[in-house]
Order: structure tokens, then sequence, then C-alpha cells
């Protein structure tokens, strides 16, 4: 039963914590229509600017993960996550992660690239050897969105 727990608990930290396999994607937009703005691809700003807007959203998903604020976490994920992980099961894996650990928040926050509309941060929390590193998140909605999701 504890090994279960266990395997459960690990593919919580797969999803949440940004371990991926896959490089980032980003999908066709069509184009809107006219007198609709165009939602922009890139965050706004310098580059301190675009690493200060991340560090918030960076903050909020991890308050948000160890907290089980479902509604939060699943909100600051990229469609791409949301997409690879059906609701009751993110809802279910998060309320694990968030019991195995308890509260947390980011100790630190590294920016290690940022690129148009794509960037990867690392975030210590104090969870030892699961602590975020090299977590790639996009600009997605007019705001950054975790997409470190493990896909398959």
């Amino acid at each position: 039963m504890r090994s279960v727990r266990w395997l459960v608990a690990a593919s919580a930290v797969l999803v949440l914590s940004g371990c991926v396999s896959e490089p980032n994607e980003e999908p066709a937009t069509p184009p809107a229509p006219s007198g609709t703005p165009t939602p922009r691809k890139t965050p706004p700003g310098s580059r301190a600017e675009s690493a200060a807007v991340l560090e918030q959203a960076v903050r909020r998903y991890v308050t948000a993960v160890y907290t089980a604020d479902s509604d939060t976490a699943y909100t600051l994920s990229s469609q791409r996550c949301r997409d690879s992980v059906p609701r009751a099961r993110f809802d279910s894996l998060l309320a694990l992660e968030a019991e195995d650990l308890g509260p947390r928040s980011v100790l630190s926050f590294k920016l290690d690239e940022l690129s148009g509309g794509s960037a990867v941060a690392s975030y210590p929390i104090g969870a030892g050897g699961r602590d975020p590193q090299h977590v790639p998140w996009t600009w997605e909605d007019e705001g950054w969105r975790f997409d470190g999701c493990h896909t398959d």
C-alpha cells in the first residue's frame, strides 16, 4: 500500500513539478476576427518586466499546488497541460502532492531562459530532490502558464 501511495505521489511530481519529455510546441492559431484584439504571443515589456511577471505566476502556482487550490493551479497551467490530464485526475494528484509536502512557497527564483513566449525557470521550495528545476513556462491567454507537464 505504501509503495502504491509513493508511486501516485511520484506521478504527481512528474505532472506538477516540471519533468518533461517533449519540447514546447506552439499550436497554429487562426487570425482573430476583425475588431477583436489579437492575443499577444509574447509577454509585453522588457526582459526584466517579463521575468517579474513570470516570477509572480510561479509563486502563485506553487502556492496553489501546495495548498491544493486546484482551480488556481489549473488556470495557471498551459492548455497543453490541461489537455494532457483530465481535470479530476489533476485535482486528485494535486491533493496528494499537497498532503505529501504540505504548504510550500518559492524560496528563490531563477530565470534560466527567456525567449519570446517561452521561459524556463528554477525555484526551490524546500523539498530537497523534488525542488522544481528548469521548468518550462509559456505565455498564453495574456499570462505565463506552467508548461512542465509530462505527456506520453
